[in-house]
């Protein structure tokens, strides 16, 4: 379908005349989903809506979903959005590590594109990032007796390893003293 306005249009007035609405998709998190996500392109109330679930197209597995309706499971609804917020985020992470490690182009996720939009975005992110270097410097710290070691750290970060240098040479004729 090039243009699916003109087709969602028609299923809206069509729902707008019907006496009755009853979604039928698959009984699993997609299929709780697609009946929501349908649910709320035909701007129905999901509280009103009925829903069936067959396991056969037959006369006989038809009639009797029809005889039990239930409403959209929303836990379900949202299990599936969470899943595949989930596919996203370990999909991208694992599916690198499946091509080199058992075979390429296996996906450990359902949503290659948006996965793809996501690496570009984040090394375009890291090609702007501009690297700037510097050096924490810590030292231990031992009383006159010995009997107590205390770590310090300098809360100033170092620019290059000559302003560490000049530092750390200072440090060895300094004395130090706990306040």
């Amino acid at each position: 379908v090039k243009d699916r306005k003109p087709l969602i249009k028609k299923l809206i007035d069509a729902a707008k005349q019907a006496d009755r609405i009853i979604i039928a998709s698959d009984e699993d998190r997609e299929g709780e989903a697609i009946g929501w996500h349908l649910a709320n392109t035909l701007k129905l109330d999901i509280a009103k809506t009925d829903r069936i679930v067959f396991h056969e197209i037959t006369k006989t597995a038809i009639l009797d979903a029809l005889k039990h309706p239930k409403r959209i499971d929303m836990n379900m609804v949202k299990a599936q959005q969470a899943r595949q917020v989930l596919d996203k985020l370990v999909g991208y992470t694992l599916s690198p590590m499946l091509w080199r490690n058992v075979k390429p182009k296996l996906s450990a996720g359902r949503v290659q594109s948006a996965c793809l939009r996501l690496v570009t975005d984040k090394d375009a992110d890291i090609k702007k990032h501009s690297v700037e270097l510097f050096y924490k410097t810590s030292g231990i710290f031992h009383t006159e007796t010995n009997s107590l070691e205390i770590e310090g750290v300098l809360n100033v970060d170092l620019k290059s390893a000559d302003d560490v240098r000049g530092f750390l040479r200072d440090c060895q004729q300094a004395s130090f003293r706990i306040d």
